[in-house]
């Protein structure tokens, strides 16, 4: 069934995959042949996972979100009690040696069982899940995951022809939660003044933005090199957070350009199969799983590039960390199950809608 079901795979897609793989691996090369080693062997479990999930359909890929999410819910709460806080946040837990990100696996599920619930006009389940994952960032408090899902259900909201007045009011409130949440969080009010003050002196807490363009800068057109890179040595977590500016160094801006159409064109394959999923589950599937991936590598290049303030946020497929690997993967089982709904489908978008 799985070898058979591979013959239906989105080239496209798969292409796109296929090339963020191997722009990671040259990363992970430069980081350490113990890194390159457990990164191959994630890609494989991931895309092992992803592969076998292409062949199933939303209703398995819905059920064992629900599951995951409760796991998760359970993990950010351990997380809480138990882990210590890094940079003014208590994301990260460690289980028999593996360091575990808990909010990653509730993002990814959380906007699956969403998508199921919005598909079924259950709209009070709908936005009760999203406020129960949004309860449980905020005691972390991770701001820039919250952004992330209030983002997908925006859209999700938007895809549902939902009344424009209450996507107003959704945008309303919203903006008051996020400006909230700056006057309330000292260390996101400390990143949006070290962005804003940091850009006139590093020593006003500008360090990283600046590193990183200096990083970038010194790739020039073609990079220096694989494992060539010099100033990504000054750079605090340049191979998660900041992996983009390593890329720039060591590929330049020829690297640079061509993984971000590598996302663009995944974005382009992914939402032209919206086409022949008019209305159905798969249809929000494919659209939040796919959003995900674009708004959270928007927001990993631009902190990057320091256009906004930097987050911590992972780019998919990419950074290094297994929690995020395996979850992207599993974000993308979602697409896969889509697409190849879509190839059996014969029933175009209309038009006028």
């Amino acid at each position: 069934m799985i070898l058979r079901s591979i013959v239906y795979l989105d080239r496209k897609i798969l292409f796109c995959v296929a090339s963020l793989c191997v722009i990671s691996s040259f990363c992970m090369a430069a980081y350490g042949p113990a890194s390159i080693s457990r990164h191959i062997l994630l890609w494989s479990l991931g895309a092992s996972l992803s592969l076998y999930m292409h062949s199933k359909d939303s209703k398995l890929l819905i059920k064992i979100s629900k599951i995951l999410f409760i796991i998760s819910i359970f993990l950010i709460i351990f997380a809480y009690f138990k882990s210590s806080a890094i940079k003014g946040s208590k994301r990260w837990i460690s289980l028999f040696g593996i360091s575990l990100q808990p909010s990653e696996l509730l993002k990814s599920s959380c906007i699956i069982i969403a998508s199921d619930y919005l598909f079924r006009k259950k709209h009070f389940k709908f936005f009760a899940i999203y406020c129960l994952g949004i309860a449980l960032l905020i005691k972390q408090p991770d701001f820039g995951s919250i952004l992330l899902l209030l983002s997908i259900m925006a859209i999700q909201l938007f895809i549902s022809n939902i009344r424009i007045i209450h996507l107003f009011f959704f945008c309303f409130f919203s903006s008051i939660f996020a400006s909230m949440a700056i006057a309330r969080l000292p260390h996101v009010q400390a990143r949006i003044f070290n962005f804003i003050y940091g850009k006139q002196s590093i020593l006003e807490g500008g360090y990283q933005g600046f590193m990183s363009i200096q990083t970038i800068k010194s790739g020039g057109f073609f990079g220096l090199g694989i494992g060539k890179g010099i100033i990504k040595q000054y750079l605090p977590d340049a191979y998660s957070d900041f992996i983009f500016a390593v890329v720039g160094e060591e590929l330049g801006v020829v690297g640079c350009v061509y993984l971000i159409y590598m996302f663009l064109l995944l974005g382009y394959s992914a939402f032209f199969n919206n086409r022949k999923l008019y209305r159905s589950v798969e249809y929000y599937i494919n659209t939040s799983c796919i959003s995900i991936f674009l708004i959270q590598a928007w927001i990993n290049i631009a902190s990057a590039l320091w256009i906004i303030p930097t987050k911590g946020i992972t780019l998919p497929f990419i950074s290094h960390g297994g929690t995020s690997l395996l979850i992207s993967f599993w974000t993308l089982s979602g697409i896969l199950i889509s697409s190849r709904k879509a190839k059996f489908s014969r029933e175009i978008m209309p038009f006028d809608t």
